[in-house]
């Protein structure tokens, strides 16, 4: 099916019409699903449009998730809806019939809502509301259906969250509508008591019939009320009704429940995350609940908050008869206390009711606002020594007001006990309120037991760290923090004038872990007065210690990362040793492919390789497929084998050399990488990123040693292994730096022989240097043989002031008339036998060559077919004597170049004065209209380029004008270009989709221009699509009355899609206010538009001294006048 809008001819839309047979992976739902799921929207947009098949699952890809029902809304016709100036959507009149099935036409694809009334927008703290909403009338109206609709409008939906769910008639009433047996989630996040605490019967009622509404519901979360918010019996009364309906509950997040809810909740299979409120009616949980022996068997977090104490906390498990055995997060929050021995008593029944093995992370928080300093309140090693049997604790927090007291030994008791940590936090809101009896020394002592820990807050005391005795301490732990540490909070650690002695010890205890941030005194409110003592001198010791760092990490080096080389810990080996079954997906060769090449990263790529042996091959082949050169292999290698020498005159470049010839070992390490090689971007050093001139080589090279080692590996080796070649499978080769000259680069080129090398580039390969070397000649002719499936072939153009060489044409020309499937050829001269089988090959699309200077007439010596270059797409020729050869090239064809879109001509000298307009004139009858879409003609070193008869007219571009697709169009020459307005404007007519037109952009048009600012408002006016355009205009009369009318005739003015306005070497006299005013509004729509003048223009240096600060001064006038009116 065609598109409504297309600039391709019509012919294109009869051709194929062949039945297309689907492929068959697309009839698997599995597959073609995975395919939607990695599509962006306008993907599956433009997808939804190509034919039945695709359209509904594309479809209902596109609208399975969404932010909220605004753009649902927005599908209705835009008189319907409205809105009021604040981002508030209402509906003008009353939904039809015809409205309603448009809005059905994608709710039924609807399973996952975002959110209902906002559209939400992500962020770093999660989902925030959008600028626009719906009103409460369009909640009503979508909640009663025009008769005869009656059916739910979101008969899919699967989970809703609804943020901003506000208690009303409207709001739920359409929470019934949104009602399903198919929603599993549902989050009323917005929903808070202090909202509902209005005395309302939809509330209530609403409430009573979630478990009827929502049966099948696996996850239900509505905001905790603040401990502090009065009683409400009713309500909890009415959602622990609701709760209890619910058997497949896997997830619930609520405020408090009353017993038989915990009952209920106890004895489902499925509940995994609990989070609650604890009753705080008087309740007695140890009396009144009776719990089985299974109660809360699949239990794996756990969450509770209570008001008054961990009384009530401690109550419900020692209600539970047995360990919980899979509780994995225990999170318990408190507002008052009991007792002192609250937190001692609560980590005991913890420890009898809790799996050991199974806990993962601890909390608990004390939020009491009441400080107590008394001893028997403290923490200490006995408050916490119950749970010290939970080995296999990652996380720990403990929050309190209490101080806390543990000397070096109790610290160090806490690691031996809890080897397995990566977040440890003691009181970090609070600071430990007296000085520590902790200091550096058993802070060293336990980092350097918890070789996984990532963050760190307790307070030291480091008063005493100037004695000889810490720091001897320190020295005794060999590997100091672990490098996983990231963060060391000291709290409110107490610190003398010591700096430099604990910066030091801190340095030492810090020496692996290089990105850990240290502070003290942030966040905790101890004694303002010791604040303003500590903090000062811990910032010193900080800063200290940062500098100790920073020394003794100046000048280390960071090795190159090694596939080679690299090695997991072996308890990674040894961990999940269980034998799994593999997906069947992955037995699929195609998706395991997909699935490897979307990994960009070599890290991620070596861990596959790891895993077993069904991913290691194809890891490794897909991460050895594509190399920036053989130095990553060659860097395979033993260390002792390579050496590296770094060569002055080079610029620092350093080169590998071995030390001694390969073993059968050392070619067995090279083996098993080079066969996975397909594509090398180079060869000796590495091509690191693209530029404007190619690719930016490598600091490191391989010797010629290297490449003549390489290119005479054991025969037995080499035949045994691969057939006879050490890179079999190698299917692309750029060599950047080949030297012509080199008898080992020659030898090495031969060894990448075979028949899978599609594509061979020496951009390198230096022209000039080829001329002393006599391995060039033999080499070129055999390149057909050695690569005979060579379809791609790069070698860079003579230059045309070089002498001529006919032996080297002459191999040349006989390796590309061996190549039989050639589709992309840049070279130097070639003779005629060879251009002729190039005019006969049906897959040529791109072709670049120098034509040839020995005096050949293509239209006397070449004979081509009717159908010749029939599917060349890019041609670009090159000739150093004037355009007469490539004019006799184009009448040697018999016909038009059927597909010929971008044609790049090239001279360094004038022949006749009409050589361009003859050019253009064969152009014209040689090449299709319809398909160029760009031209570039480049003229130069014309003697005089100011005689008459040497000047570019309209006559001289007129043959051009049929080629109404054009999009890019360069002319350079020493020419002076003449043209007028009506000219000019004649041209934006002929070529109405230009997106950059180029007219003498380095030279200038060299007189003064015919066209002035209306012609060019004119032209602008009728390029719709213009992005760049170089020309010179003729300011000089800009004041006259005559032309602001002209200029204000023309409404649209440039189009917005203008991005530079290069004026070249326009006239200007002293009236650049007039100049400005013009331009400006030329340029009202195009508001990013650089405008410039005489840059790089070749006209004289008094002209350019008198024109350049006029149009300087237009140009700052014009910036101005957009500046004001916008």
């Amino acid at each position: 099916m065609a598109p409504a809008a297309r600039n391709d001819p019509q012919h294109v839309y009869h051709a194929h019409l062949n039945p297309i047979v689907m492929h068959s992976a697309l009839l698997v739902s599995e597959i073609f699903a995975q395919i939607l799921l990695e599509l962006s929207n306008r993907d599956l947009f433009s997808l939804s449009t190509t034919c039945h098949d695709l359209s509904e699952p594309a479809l209902d890809q596109l609208w399975s998730t969404q932010s909220s029902l605004v753009p649902l809304v927005k599908c209705l016709p835009k008189e319907l809806v409205c809105d009021n100036g604040v981002g508030e959507l209402s509906f003008s009149r009353a939904l039809t019939c015809a409205d309603w099935d448009v809005l059905v036409k994608y709710t039924h694809r609807i399973r996952h809502l975002k959110e209902v009334t906002y559209d939400n927008s992500k962020c770093d703290h999660g989902w925030v509301p959008g600028v626009e909403r719906l009103s409460q009338d369009i909640l009503q109206a979508l909640s009663h259906p025009p008769p005869p609709a009656s059916k739910s409008p979101f008969p899919r939906l699967e989970s809703l969250t609804w943020l901003g769910f506000d208690v009303d008639a409207e709001a739920t009433s359409f929470l019934r509508t949104l009602s399903g047996p198919r929603v599993t989630s549902l989050d009323l996040g917005g929903f808070t008591l202090r909202r509902a605490s209005t005395e309302s019967a939809d509330l209530f009622q609403l409430i009573a019939d979630l478990s009827v509404l929502f049966p099948a519901l696996k996850s239900f979360a509505f905001s905790l009320p603040s401990m502090h918010t009065p009683n409400r019996p009713d309500l909890v009364a009415a959602f622990s009704r609701a709760v209890s309906g619910w058997k497949h509950l896997r997830v619930l997040s609520c405020g408090p429940l009353d017993v038989p809810t915990l009952l209920h909740l106890a004895h489902l299979p499925a509940l995994e995350n609990l989070d609650t409120s604890l009753p705080i009616y008087g309740l007695d949980s140890s009396n009144t609940l009776q719990l089985a022996k299974g109660a809360f068997s699949r239990l794996r977090d756990l969450a509770m908050w209570h008001g008054h104490g961990f009384k009530q906390v401690i109550d419900i498990f020692d209600a539970i008869p047995r360990r919980l055995p899979e509780l994995s997060k225990l999170y318990l929050n408190a507002e008052d206390r009991d007792g002192p021995d609250d937190i001692q008593r609560l980590n005991d029944i913890i420890s009898r009711r809790v799996q050991v093995k199974a806990l993962k992370e601890l909390a608990i928080k004390e939020e009491s606002t009441v400080m107590h300093s008394e001893d028997n309140w403290r923490v200490t090693l006995l408050t916490l020594q119950p749970a010290l049997v939970f080995t296999q604790l990652e996380s720990v927090i403990l929050s309190t007001s209490r101080p806390i007291s543990l000397t070096d030994s109790e610290l160090v008791t806490l690691a031996d006990a809890w080897p397995k940590l990566r977040s440890l936090a003691i009181n970090p809101n609070y600071g430990w309120m007296s000085p520590s009896g902790l200091t550096i020394s058993g802070l060293a002592a336990a980092l350097d037991r918890w070789p996984e820990l990532q963050y760190l807050a307790l307070a030291i005391n480091a008063r005493e760290t100037s004695t000889s005795t810490s720091c001897a301490d320190v020295s005794l732990c060999q590997r100091g923090a672990p490098a996983s540490l990231k963060d060391l909070d000291l709290l409110d650690s107490r610190i003398g004038d010591n700096h430099e002695a604990v910066g030091t010890c801190l340095a030492n205890i810090l020496a692996n872990a290089r990105y850990c941030q240290v502070s003290a005194w942030n966040g905790v409110h101890p004694d303002y007065a010791l604040y303003e003592e500590s903090w000062p001198k811990w910032r010193l010791a900080v800063d200290f210690m940062r500098n100790r760092l920073t020394a003794e990490n100046h000048g280390a080096s960071i090795r190159q990362y090694r596939p080679s080389d690299s090695r997991l810990p072996e308890h990674v080996y040894s961990a999940h040793l269980n034998t799994t079954v593999m997906h069947p997906a992955l037995l699929v060769s195609e998706i395991l492919c997909q699935i490897l090449s979307a990994l960009s990263d070599n890290k991620d790529l070596f861990a596959v390789s790891v895993t077993c042996h069904d991913l290691s091959e194809p890891s490794l082949d897909q991460l050895w497929s594509t190399q920036l050169s053989l130095v990553p292999l060659v860097k395979c290698l033993p260390r002792d084998l390579i050496r590296c020498e770094t060569e002055r005159n080079a610029g620092g470049v350093a080169k590998l050399s071995f030390t001694r010839g390969l073993t059968s070992a050392d070619w067995d390490v090279l083996l098993k990488y080079a066969h996975r090689i397909r594509v090398l971007r180079g060869v000796t050093r590495d091509s690191h990123h693209k530029t404007v001139e190619g690719w930016e080589l490598g600091r490191e090279r391989l010797s010629p040693e290297i490449l003549e080692t390489l290119s005479n590996p054991p025969k037995e080796i080499i035949f045994n292994a691969f057939k006879n070649a050490l890179f079999p499978h190698l299917e692309s080769i750029t060599w950047q730096d080949f030297d012509a000259d080199s008898a080992e680069a020659m030898s090495f080129l031969r060894s990448f022989a075979g028949p899978k090398l599609k594509t061979l580039s020496m951009n390198g390969f230096l022209v000039q240097r080829q001329y002393s070397s006599e391995f060039l000649s033999k080499l070129v002719s055999e390149f057909s043989v050695l690569y005979p499936e060579l379809r791609t072939f790069t070698i860079p153009l003579m230059r045309m002031h070089v002498p001529n060489r006919p032996d080297i044409v002459s191999v040349l020309s006989r390796a590309v008339r061996g190549w039989k499937d050639m589709r992309v050829l840049k070279c130097g001269p070639l003779d005629v036998p060879a251009i002729r089988h190039l005019a006969h090959l049906r897959a040529l699309e791109r072709f670049e060559t120098d034509l040839p200077i020995y005096g050949f007439r293509y239209s006397k010596t070449l004979q081509f077919p009717d159908q010749a270059f029939s599917c060349l797409r890019t041609l670009g020729l090159n000739h150093g004597r004037g355009f007469k050869q490539i004019i006799e090239f184009f009448q040697a064809i018999p016909g038009h170049l059927p597909q010929l879109s971008k044609l790049t001509l090239l001279s360094d000298r004038q022949d006749n004065p009409d050589d361009i307009q003859r050019l253009n004139d064969i152009i014209a009858r040689r090449v299709r209209t319809e398909t160029l879409r760009e031209l570039i003609i480049v003229e130069r070193n014309i003697l005089d380029p100011h005689v008459a008869d040497t000047r570019v007219t309209f006559s001289t571009l007129q043959p051009l004008l049929d080629f109404a697709r054009l999009e890019f169009v360069c002319l350079t020459t020493d020419r002076t270009i003449v043209l007028t307005d009506k000219e000019f404007v004649m041209l934006a007519n002929a070529w109405p989709k230009l997106t950059a037109l180029l007219i003498n952009e380095t030279h200038g048009w060299q007189s003064p221009s015919g066209v002035t600012i209306a012609g060019l408002t004119a032209a602008l006016e009728r390029w719709t699509m213009l992005y760049y355009l170089a020309l010179a205009i003729d300011a000089r009369k800009v004041s006259t009355d005559a032309y602001f009318a002209d200029v204000s005739s023309h409404q649209r003015r440039a189009p917005a899609s203008l991005r530079d306005l290069n004026l070249l070497d326009s006239r200007i006299e002293d009236n650049h206010e007039a100049v400005g005013t013009c331009l400006s509004k030329i340029l009202t729509n195009t508001r990013s538009c650089h405008v410039s003048a005489w840059n790089n223009a070749g006209a004289s240096y008094e002209l350019y001294q008198e024109n350049k600060p006029r149009w300087s001064l237009a140009i700052d006038f014009m910036k101005d006048r957009l500046s004001a009116d916008s």
